[in-house]
């Protein structure tokens, strides 16, 4: 195994031409690019649309914490313990620490943000609730925020899409009510870390 390091080479010349290039590729492509310092768009392609975003819905989760912060409701230095029910699977590194060990909300979102821990990131959204993070999509700029609601801890996803065959995950689709899938997220607390196991394909990626 070896790593090259060598000068960058410019594929594309300018972002015309990459969204040409995006528009050839398989499966549907979706492209914005903005100056956050004028709020202008420079450059998009078919961003109207709405597609799964993996981990990046943790940075919902860093906006509510900072405006939390912000109005004086929590502290970057306050302290939590870590708590069993809100551990996760990897990636990250604090499900394998302590229960009860002492960690700051810096520290969880550093976490978080860094090495995308699904660990830290439950905790934070049990801290700050899934409501509050629900709310804040709005102002983040997401253009229907109802699609994330209820807003999922990542142990919730894992159990809800790998667990008892799917069969919760095939609920949750199968409805609309926002109070009926909350009521399906809630009875998913009793899934245990060892009852989850990963399907060899992907599923539900528009749904869930």
């Amino acid at each position: 195994n070896g790593l090259f390091l060598g000068a960058p080479q410019k594929v594309s010349t300018s972002l015309d031409e990459v969204i040409v290039d995006m528009k050839g590729w398989e499966g549907a492509t979706s492209l914005c690019v903005v100056d956050l310092d004028k709020g202008s768009v420079i450059a998009a392609h078919n961003s109207e649309s709405f597609m799964p975003i993996g981990s990046t819905f943790k940075l919902y989760v860093l906006g509510e914490l900072a405006r939390s912060v912000g109005a004086g409701k929590h502290t970057w230095s306050e302290v939590v313990a870590l708590n069993r029910q809100h551990t996760s699977l990897p990636s990250g590194v604090l499900q394998d620490w302590p229960e009860g060990a002492p960690v700051t909300l810096h520290t969880l979102a550093t976490q978080m943000i860094s090495i995308s821990d699904n660990t830290a990131t439950d905790h934070l959204i049990h801290m700050l609730g899934r409501e509050k993070i629900e709310s804040v999509q709005g102002a983040m700029g997401h253009g229907n925020p109802s699609r994330n609601a209820p807003f999922l801890t990542t142990r919730e996803m894992f159990a809800l899409k790998f667990s008892n065959n799917g069969e919760a995950a095939l609920r949750f689709v199968g409805t609309k009510d926002v109070g009926e899938r909350r009521k399906i997220v809630k009875n998913l607390s009793t899934v245990m870390l060892d009852e989850i196991t990963f399907a060899d394909t992907v599923s539900f990626i528009e749904e869930i």
